[in-house]
């Protein structure tokens, strides 16, 4: 007769290993949104130099951002590391 595993035997992972999972997460996610933003705001300014959606997309932009770096301070990300990468996106999306 087979044996049948239990699934209370499995490895388990700790709290802090789950926290840190879902805040690096959200940490990519966060800054895949304003990538996506100014993306988006680079193309307006391109295509529709005059549109009324740049100022709008100019807001989520700075808002995107800002709630990246908020959330980097909030789970021990040094300023300076967050910077980095917000600065990341802005010369990949300035080409």
């Amino acid at each position: 007769m087979p044996e049948i595993e239990s699934p209370f035997l499995a490895p388990s992972k700790s709290v802090a290993e789950i926290t840190a999972e879902s805040n690096e997460t959200s940490l990519r996610l966060l800054l895949g949104i304003y990538k996506r933003c100014k993306k988006t705001l680079t193309t307006l300014e391109r295509v529709a130099q005059d549109s009324s959606l740049h100022l709008a997309w100019t807001m989520k932009v700075r808002t995107s951002r800002e709630e990246y770096l908020s959330f980097a301070q909030s789970v021990g990300i040094a300023d300076e590391n967050a910077q980095k990468a917000v600065e990341g996106v802005d010369l990949e999306t300035s080409v």
